[in-house]
């Protein structure tokens, strides 16, 4: 139903906005603890699921009221297009016959861009945007805070271990990987957002001017400690990826925050010492540096697959492609089980389902390296059969898989989206940070914060090289921030 211009009046806005606002924090909430947001289900939808279509609906008043000022926005046209580039895909899938379960699992991972013209028209001041990044960042602490708990208790035998796994499979929440010496591989999607967290904590300890200046010594100790917390998260993810995108995210963010520098180092020198202080906790309670031993041997080289082997083969025992059901996990996912990464209304995995081969676990007899290793071979063949169209989305290869996930992001979209599909995607997640340095010096208010989730999205972008974030709910939930912190009014804040 139209909304008809005598209907948005100012108290209807003024209700719209408030709403709006407050489902959008609480959807930046979900997303930095929610993982894949199947944590709790109402029906057939998810808690984000229902999150995401409130924000939807509840800001209908203001997206007609400030529909003059969206069709000037030029990267809601990037995202238009990339949209209709995706419905185009679809379209040319179901012509080839790809699964409909896996089509609808794509298109689900990228609906949160559906929240950018949201945003936008909301025209979210800058103290505003601050208080979505202090959610995210408590938020990311909060669940750091978790995995060191659960890394202390673990050797002491007051924790369930193999019950919390199936807990966390069951709720496509993430997994825990005995990796030896009683060392667990604590992985949980949401693991993502403690980089821009991170970059968070860092900046807002170099900054002297916080936002609540009256906190003095005690907001800075917070910050000092939530940021030595999400460093811990970090490391007991072991996940090679999460770590590759972190360095990377923290240079590129010294780079733009440059004349920063020396303030930025000094914090990051705080944080790495409060680091040393919670390994050393490990070790005390592991008996030795089991932590250590584990990042080491997740540093080896022969886990770590980044262009395809003409040598790979396909591995014995790989399943026989068959049709998904209505209980398959399809959306696509990087975690040690099948996970839904978007507001996806799909089930989860039985909890006696097995988990899936994770793009960075070790294996002893070297399957998941060759499987991994065979996908990049396969992929670069379909590419060079179809490099223009791509094979649409939703495309399973099924000579090694039946359950329509997606590995290597960038490879994998240059599959079913063709040349032309995944430049659009590059474009929809360079365009925002790109604008934003060509007028960076009048950013005056917000500036640090561009700073913060450009490099964040530099570094999710490493990441997703080997697993898909950029094309889920939590890398979306990023660039959307960035969005709002690109609109705010550069003199309303600091």
């Amino acid at each position: 139903m139209d909304v008809k211009p005598s209907m948005v009046t100012p108290a209807v806005l003024r209700v719209s906005r408030r709403l709006t606002s407050g489902l959008v924090a609480a959807f930046v909430a979900e997303c930095t603890v929610g993982s894949s947001g199947r944590w709790l289900v109402v029906g057939p939808l998810s808690i984000r699921m229902l999150l995401f279509l409130g924000c939807l609906l509840v800001a209908i008043p203001i997206l007609w009221h400030e529909r003059r000022y969206l069709a000037r926005e030029s990267f809601l046209w990037v995202v238009a297009a990339f949209l209709a580039a995706l419905c185009v895909s679809a379209v040319w899938a179901h012509h080839l016959h790809n699964s409909n379960a896996f089509i609808a699992a794509d298109l689900t991972t990228f609906s949160a861009l559906l929240l950018v013209p949201t945003v936008l028209a909301l025209r979210l001041t800058v103290s505003e945007v601050e208080r979505l990044l202090s959610i995210l960042f408590w938020g990311a602490v909060a669940l750091a805070l978790a995995t060191l708990t659960l890394h202390v208790l673990a050797p002491l035998g007051v924790i369930d271990v193999n019950a919390l796994s199936q807990w966390l499979m069951r709720h496509s929440l993430g997994g825990l990987t005995d990796v030896g010496d009683g060392i667990l591989r604590i992985y949980l999607r949401s693991e993502v957002l403690f980089i821009p967290a991170l970059l968070l904590g860092v900046r807002r300890l170099a900054t002297r001017n916080q936002p609540q200046p009256t906190h003095g010594r005690l907001h800075h100790l917070g910050y000092l400690v939530g940021s030595t917390v999400l460093t811990m998260g970090l490391v007991l993810s072991l996940t090679r990826s999460l770590w590759m995108g972190t360095l990377t995210a923290l240079v590129v963010f010294f780079v733009w925050c440059a004349r920063d520098l020396a303030a930025l180092l000094r914090s990051l020198g705080l944080v790495l010492a409060g680091l040393a202080v919670l390994v050393g906790l490990s070790a005390a309670v592991y008996g030795g540096p089991a932590l250590l031993r584990a990042s080491a041997e997740r540093l080896s080289p022969r886990l770590v697959v980044l262009l395809p082997s003409s040598d790979a083969t396909t591995p014995t025992g790989t399943p026989t492609p068959t049709s998904p059901t209505g209980t398959s996990t399809t959306t696509p996912t990087s975690s040690t089980t099948p996970t839904t990464s978007g507001p996806s209304t799909q089930p989860g995995p039985s909890p006696t389902a097995a988990p899936e081969p994770d793009p960075e676990q070790p294996d002893p007899n070297a399957d998941a390296v060759q499987i991994r290793s065979r996908t990049l071979v396969l992929t670069k063949e379909k590419i060079r059969e179809r490099p223009l169209t791509g094979w649409g989305i939703g495309y399973n290869l099924d000579e090694i898989r039946d359950d329509g996930r997606t590995e290597y992001l960038y490879w994998d979209l240059l599959m079913k989206l063709g040349a032309p599909g995944l430049a659009l995607f590059l474009v929809l997640y360079a365009w925002t940070p790109v604008r934003l340095l060509t007028r960076r010096a009048s950013l005056t208010g917000p500036a640090s914060s561009a700073g913060v989730l450009s490099a964040s999205l530099a570094g999710v972008a490493v990441t997703s090289y080997f697993n898909p974030f950029l094309n889920s709910t939590l890398g979306i939930v990023i660039l959307v921030l960035l969005v709002a912190v690109a609109a705010a009014p550069p003199d309303t804040g600091g």
